[in-house]
């Protein structure tokens, strides 16, 4: 999930990239450093998780010397464009804090935004909520576009009074209220779905699916059982491929023009050239085919793998 929001955030434009980790070496840090470069991203580390203001505050050390403004995007929202983004940085100019909103039917777990008149006043937590307040359907995603000064003045005051006793990022509204605080409201409310459990990462990763399926779609690449395949959001399809049933395309695979991939395959790091043919049932990990080459069915081939243009396994 985190992979796509950092895709998201590049798309945006940004030009440095923060993530805040809970050890230098996790998985995670390694994935995004093989995938994006230490160029572009960075990491900060927060050992114990004493909430979002103090992830922020970690994060803000990364960036010493920075003026501007800066956006902070939780990493549990896959589904969110980077179209959005560039909305929500417009918002307004004039304003220390921008933030992200929706309005859910039912907006249990997420955090209200509780306005004065036409005037954002604060966010208030679930957990901290009077019942007035849990009838407000607009709601905080969590993400923001802040004032980089403003934003290190008012995370050093935050306080953990309150039911979780975290440091909470939303208090930086009601830091901000009186400086002027604006919003983007999106309607698709699907961008701003986090994942609490399993059941609710399973249905991310399925809308996570089908959206880059649609995607390829629209680029020419033909998916002839689309709701049956497995593709991560690392994987590049060039027009006129053809996936079928059931295949599993996964991390840094890329396959060329005109190649058809027969189901149930998987691919995992594999780099395919033009007109390839991958016959079913077979599997190729960290592999290079070379174009015209064809492989299977039944094949396993293993990482390191290379086979040269128009030969046959």
């Amino acid at each position: 999930m985190v992979f796509h929001v950092v895709d998201q955030l590049r798309h945006a434009g940004a030009k440095r990239i923060v993530v805040v980790v809970d050890h230098p070496s996790s998985e995670v840090a390694v994935r995004l450093t093989e995938e994006f470069g230490t160029k572009v991203i960075s990491f900060a580390v927060q050992r114990e998780a004493l909430g979002t203001g103090d992830a922020a505050r970690r994060g803000l050390n990364e960036l010493k010397g920075e003026k501007g403004r800066v956006v902070i995007v939780p990493g549990d929202v896959p589904l969110l464009r980077s179209e959005t983004l560039k909305k929500l940085q417009r918002a307004s100019k004039r304003s220390v804090v921008n933030v992200l909103t929706t309005t859910l039917a039912d907006p249990d777990g997420y955090g209200r935004i509780v306005r004065r008149g036409n005037r954002v006043a604060a966010i208030v937590e679930h957990r901290d909520a009077t019942p007035a307040e849990r009838d407000i359907r607009e709601v905080n995603v969590g993400v923001y576009d802040v004032e980089l000064a403003f934003l290190r003045k008012t995370l050093s005051k935050l306080k953990r009074d309150n039911s979780q006793g975290e440091f909470y990022l939303t208090d930086i509204v009601a830091a901000g209220s009186d400086h002027g605080v604006g919003t983007y409201c999106v309607s698709d409310d699907t961008e701003c779905r986090g994942a609490n459990d399993k059941g609710q990462l399973a249905d991310l990763e399925s809308l996570l699916r089908h959206r880059l399926i649609t995607e390829h779609q629209k680029q020419g690449v033909t998916f002839e059982v689309p709701d049956s395949v497995v593709i991560e959001a690392t994987v590049r399809l060039a027009p006129d491929v053809v996936i079928g049933p059931g295949v599993q395309l996964r991390g840094a695979t890329e396959i060329d023009e005109s190649s058809v991939v027969e189901g149930p395959s998987v691919l995992i790091d594999a780099v395919i050239e033009s007109d390839v043919r991958i016959r079913s049932f077979s599997h190729l990990e960290s592999v290079s085919v070379g174009a015209g080459a064809e492989v299977g069915p039944y094949a396993r081939l293993r990482p390191g793998t290379v086979l040269d243009p128009s030969s046959k396994v």
